[in-house]
């Protein structure tokens, strides 16, 4: 109150979300959604960052789907002056291990994940490769990679509602790289044998997923010799937000 000053600490794994906009003569105005910002201002789109997502399912950095609209990353303290300036800092990181090693451009961090990430799917792509395509992060980047590869015959399936994101999606970009798709009907599918027969197999347990790694089993021995290429993990293989953070 005394500098009329507002300091706002994250905690260093970013549990809680914060969005804020400094308004200027507005104001400074925080919520821990950033739709609800919409209550007080005109939102407008922020295109790289909804760009961002689209490719990564997530924004980079302090970046959000509106402009001006910005998120305190973990570790980070942001301080709101009266005039509504924000100046940001970091209080706490990662450490480095060694002082001398060098920080690298988000340009070739960029470069060093595409090269891992490429080795990672390529060491098990088979001359018959097939991909359970969903249309999301993870199927997209392994049929991109395995697309170039001319030494490979590609089959792609999915399954899931007719005209649903998924389903378009897939179709979509199977038909952009040319593989063998499928599509899984379960019209005449007996769901209550289907359960059953994994109930049995896995001491009582059935989730959800389980009966789409069952369906995704019956849909790959249809191809002769194949192998999922999909099937590693996508989460291991690409990470999502929180493995990057």
């Amino acid at each position: 109150k005394k500098d009329h000053r507002l300091m706002v600490y994250n905690d260093r794994f970013g549990l809680y979300p914060f969005y804020y906009y400094a308004a200027g003569d507005a104001g400074f105005v925080f919520a821990s959604e950033a739709k609800a910002l919409a209550s007080v201002m005109r939102l407008e789109p922020d295109y790289a960052g909804i760009a961002e997502y689209l490719s990564l399912d997530y924004c980079l950095e302090e970046r959000t789907f509106f402009k001006g609209v910005k998120y305190i990353l973990p570790g980070a303290k942001i301080v709101v002056k009266r005039d509504n300036t924000v100046e940001v800092s970091t209080y706490w990181s990662f450490p480095s291990g060694s002082k001398s090693t060098r920080k690298k451009t988000k340009k070739e961090y960029t470069q060093e994940l595409y090269k891992l990430y490429e080795k990672a799917v390529t060491l098990r792509k088979a001359g018959n490769s097939i991909i359970g395509l969903t249309g999301g992060f993870d199927s997209r980047l392994i049929l991109g990679i395995l697309g170039n590869c001319s030494d490979i015959k590609l089959s792609t399936y999915n399954f899931g509602t007719p005209g649903s994101g998924d389903v378009v999606g897939a179709s979509a970009l199977a038909k952009e790289y040319g593989t063998d798709h499928h599509y899984v009907r379960f019209d005449d599918l007996d769901f209550c044998k289907a359960a059953r027969s994994i109930v049995y197999s896995s001491d009582g347990q059935c989730p959800f997923e389980r009966f789409y790694v069952w369906q995704s089993a019956v849909q790959k021995s249809a191809v002769s010799e194949g192998v999922e290429v999909s099937g590693i993990g996508g989460d291991a293989v690409s990470g999502q937000k929180s493995n990057f953070t």
